[in-house]
């Protein structure tokens, strides 16, 4: 949709905007070095895992019962889970000396800049299962507005944190506005994609909390 494309395009620009105006344009440079390696990875991952969407539409138009449904929404978000340790556990370990090889030491950035990237991919991959079983089934009408939320989030809360926090504030604001995403997805995957109760989708949030 319109509204979808729009809030795309806001949340996916919105960071290096806040940075050039409030921190600096060196700094969006700095960022998006880092940006670089982690949407590789992102690439990679959603490459890889790409074809399982049409299963998953396949899955969902035959007569199964919200349990078997449920499992495999599940099981599909732990093999998520697991690309993502997969992935993030080796690179917080070996970011700082690839990024000095590569561009040099001048061009690192704080570690807790690199912990809040690593959340925001970690959301991304972990929390894709929903947004993958939302394509599959067609709810894009339904995704939208919360697509159109978690860009107004991660606007709000940058411009609001910048100030105090400059780019760690910014990419604190990104990760929230992630976990709006991943909330909001999820719900309607359990509400329309799984015709699930309220108690079915608070245990998954037990799962993902505990």
């Amino acid at each position: 949709s319109q509204q979808g494309r729009i809030a795309g395009y806001i949340y996916s620009s919105t960071d290096n905007l806040i940075v050039s105006a409030f921190v600096g344009t060196i700094a969006v440079g700095y960022l998006a070095n880092y940006k670089t390696i982690f949407s590789s990875l992102t690439t990679l991952t959603n490459s890889i895992l790409a074809p399982v969407t049409p299963f998953i539409g396949n899955y969902l138009v035959e007569e199964k019962g919200t349990e078997d449904k449920e499992k495999t929404f599940l099981v599909y978000t732990h093999i998520r889970f697991l690309f993502a340790l997969l992935i993030i556990v080796p690179t917080l370990v070996l970011i700082e000396d690839f990024v000095v090889m590569w561009i040099g030491r001048e061009m690192l950035l704080s570690r807790m800049i690199v912990i809040l990237i690593s959340a925001d991919l970690y959301i991304s991959l972990v929390h894709g299962s929903a947004y993958d079983f939302l394509n599959a089934a067609g709810m894009f009408r339904y995704s939208k507005y919360i697509e159109m939320l978690g860009a107004a989030t991660n606007l709000a809360l940058s411009l609001f944190l910048v100030r105090d926090y400059g780019m760690g504030g910014v990419l604190a604001g990104t990760v929230i506005s992630q976990m709006v995403f991943w909330i909001g997805r999820s719900y309607i995957v359990y509400r329309y994609c799984l015709k699930a109760n309220m108690a079915t989708y608070g245990r998954y949030w037990l799962r993902n909390l505990g």
